[in-house]
Order: structure tokens, then C-alpha cells, then sequence
């Protein structure tokens, strides 16, 4: 169970599933305390919500663990490239080598859209609607960083990679690749 959240200046607002919440770019972010049982390692796992981004005028941060203020221990982030929409994943197994890579699917401003990032075995597979983008090699995210969990943010408060936009029902499920194929997006809250 986790229950240590930080709330910082956001906006509750409505959705046709439960809800969202809006991040401005400048300043508005989750953060979950650390917990070991959201830390990613050679399992499967997911990462699902509802975007609905504002602007690509920074590199928007959805979920973010292990960035080091300072240093190069990124252990993954996802996050919307701001040159032209594309999600991308940046993992970093050992703290100091990162890979960044797009995931293949382009998001587009001032519309709804279904995300889910999986790792299945030895891949990532980005799924935008439903819809499989590219695979691209999934890294054993050992790193013991004991840092909270950002949403909407880089641990590291960068402005240039915070998020614009809302977000909506997101999950993480540790230990399934929920996606393996293309899908149906869920109509109902996750």
C-alpha cells in the first residue's frame, strides 16, 4: 500500500472516466514516496493513463524514478519529446550509461489519449490507443536509489521537463506485461 503522496498546487478536474489531474509545465507534480514494491527490475510491468497534453514546450515527464539531482543515476523515465511529440524512455541499469529511445508513437496537443508503456521480457512497447508503437530493449533497472516517484515531473524539478497537460487514471502494475498485444483502451476508470 502507499500512502505517503505530496500534492503540489494541482487541479482536479473532470473527465469522462473519473478525473484528471492538470499539471501547468512550471511547477505542478506528484510525488510518491519511495517504496521498493514500485521499483523495476528484470519483471514485467506496466505503466497505464490518460494524457491529455497542453503544449510540447518541454520535454513533459509522466513517470519518473531514480533521477539523482546533480548526478546520472536516471533509472527510467518516460516522458513526450518536445520537438515533436514522440514518447520516449530513458532507462539507465547502472546509474551512469542511459538509454534514450523513442517508443514510436506521436501524441498530439489538446487530445485525450490512452497510453500504456510495457516491458514484456526483453522489450518496452509503447501502445497509443491501443495500438503498438516501436519495441525497444528493456533494461534491468537495479539501481538502489531510495528517491521518491514523480508524476508529471523529473526528480530533479528541471522546468524544461516538467509536464503540460492532465493526466488521468494512471497505474503502474509491477510484475505483468497487462499489453501484449493491440488492444481496446479500457472506457472505464483503470
Amino acid at each position: 500500500n502507499i500512502r505517503d503522496v505530496s500534492f503540489k498546487e494541482i487541479t482536479i478536474s473532470t473527465k469522462s472516466t473519473t478525473g484528471s489531474v492538470e499539471f501547468d509545465g512550471i511547477g505542478d507534480y506528484l510525488t510518491l514516496a519511495y517504496n521498493s514494491e514500485l521499483w523495476f527490475d528484470s519483471s514485467n510491468w506496466t505503466i497505464e493513463c490518460w494524457v491529455h497534453p497542453n503544449t510540447f514546450a518541454n520535454y513533459g515527464a509522466i513517470w519518473e524514478h531514480g533521477y539523482g539531482a546533480g548526478s546520472t543515476v536516471r533509472s527510467i523515465v518516460i516522458y513526450i519529446n518536445q520537438t515533436d511529440g514522440l514518447l520516449r524512455i530513458a532507462q539507465s541499469p547502472d546509474g551512469s550509461t542511459n538509454h534514450d529511445t523513442s517508443l514510436g508513437v506521436s501524441l498530439s496537443i489538446n487530445s485525450w489519449h490512452h497510453l500504456a508503456v510495457v516491458r514484456n521480457g526483453s522489450t518496452v512497447t509503447a501502445y497509443l490507443n491501443g495500438i503498438a508503437g516501436t519495441s525497444v530493449t528493456a533494461y534491468d533497472l537495479y539501481n538502489s536509489t531510495t528517491r521518491s516517484h514523480f508524476i508529471g515531473a523529473q526528480g530533479d524539478l528541471d522546468s524544461t521537463v516538467m509536464y503540460n497537460g492532465f493526466i488521468s487514471n494512471l497505474r503502474v502494475i509491477k510484475g505483468t506485461a497487462l499489453y501484449t498485444d493491440d488492444f481496446i483502451p479500457p472506457t472505464r476508470e483503470l
